[in-house]
């Protein structure tokens, strides 16, 4: 397409000036121009896509979040329409990660970033709306590192189940490992799909191939996206936001079974700490039933930046064998209870035997308890125990 270096406002006459090309997409191109407030975004959409555009301006009213990039103005540039957007100086959090020499951020880094995602996100789920398409070039960040979240052409609708549209078939009614269905979307069209059953009696869709066109990239779309393109919910998002997580820590994106579409690890999440291993296997669970939501994710130790990193061994500690530890307290102290015990007793018995060399009752008595009639620890435990330490028959 070739666009024109100059955007004007027919209602207020304004002008903005195009500095540079940032991105052009199929349904729309991305500029940096120039206008009489300054340097600022525009998003040029194409007219056959003006459903999405208004989606995209339902979407940011209706969510009224500080975390949403907001639009300054709204024209009509024949036979475009634009979006004017704040510039943000950092950009994305792709283009971050770009200017980095590793690619990738580091764990606090992370935390801070991701923690207000998830914040916008669950606003958006307790309004009952999927994002569909959080990825890393529509995470921004301004020149004090707060995160905007942009583009929500893909907003949809979801039910009170908070796993939103996907349709559900009990797991005992299936027989055959491979079924085909025909689902009643917009493009009636056919997946063949295998399931497996899950422990709340439901199938999931673990194996996949879809034959439909899923809108959005495919690279950010869970196994049960990537099925029903126009059946998803809440719990895409948490997949999408997990592969964020990911490529943001590992600098890269995961690699994913061809026929499962599951996300392989192998050795890509050693030398994170725990709280963020835990995290990204939670969200990239290929069930969507073993997702954790938001709210949930808000809770986990990585968001709220308790990682709990292990402080590693000092180099003077390492092969030196550590001291035994000594006896607790009160170990000790029964243990010297236990041989006065024992001592007074022998004491006792021989002091005061009968004829028959056997202890008397009366000298019993006056040996386990005391003057005031109560029974004494160390009368106690030498009636019991005999000098050598054995129970008394």
């Amino acid at each position: 397409r070739v666009f024109p270096r100059t955007f004007v406002n027919a209602l207020t006459n304004e002008e903005y000036h195009v500095l540079s090309t940032l991105r052009e997409g199929i349904t729309n191109a991305v500029f940096k121009a120039v206008g009489s407030q300054g340097d600022v975004a525009l998003k040029v959409w194409y007219p056959e896509h003006l459903n999405m555009l208004n989606n995209d301006n339902q979407a940011r009213t209706a969510l009224q979040h500080h975390g949403v990039l907001g639009i300054r103005v709204l024209f009509q540039h024949e036979p475009y329409f634009c979006q004017v957007l704040p510039w943000c100086v950092k950009q994305s959090v792709r283009d971050v990660a770009k200017s980095k020499d590793s690619g990738k951020f580091e764990e606090l880094e992370a935390q801070a970033i991701l923690q207000q995602v998830a914040v916008v996100v669950a606003a958006m789920h307790e309004k009952n709306r999927v994002h569909g398409k959080i990825q890393p070039s529509n995470i921004l960040l301004d020149e004090d590192d707060r995160v905007l979240v942009n583009d929500f052409c893909l907003v949809q609708r979801c039910r009170h189940d908070p796993f939103g549209l996907c349709r559900y078939i009990p797991s005992t009614d299936i027989s055959l490992d491979e079924i085909t269905i025909r689902f009643s979307g917009r493009s009636g069209h056919a997946a063949k799909m295998k399931y497996k059953p899950t422990p709340k009696g439901y199938t999931i869709y673990a194996l996949c191939e879809a034959a439909g066109r899923p809108r959005g990239i495919r690279t950010y779309m869970p196994p049960e996206r990537l099925i029903a393109p126009y059946r998803y919910g809440r719990a895409a998002d948490v997949w999408a936001f997990g592969i964020l997580m990911f490529e943001m820590l590992v600098g890269r994106l995961p690699m994913r079974n061809n026929e499962t579409h599951e996300v392989e690890f192998g050795d890509d999440l050693e030398g994170f700490s725990k709280p963020a291993f835990n995290l990204i296997v939670s969200l990239l669970h290929p069930n969507h039933y073993g997702r954790p939501n938001f709210q949930e994710v808000l809770r986990h130790h990585f968001i709220r930046g308790q990682n709990g990193e292990r402080r590693p061994k000092r180099e003077q500690d390492q092969g030196v064998e550590k001291p035994k530890k000594k006896k607790q307290k009160s170990q000790q102290k029964a243990s010297q209870v236990i041989d006065t015990a024992a001592q007074g007793r022998a004491e006792t018995a021989a002091a005061a035997p009968t004829a028959s060399g056997e202890l008397t009752m009366e000298d019993m008595i006056a040996f386990l308890l005391t003057p005031s009639g109560e029974l004494t620890t160390e009368g106690l435990i030498s009636f019991l125990i005999t000098p050598s330490g054995d129970l008394n028959q």
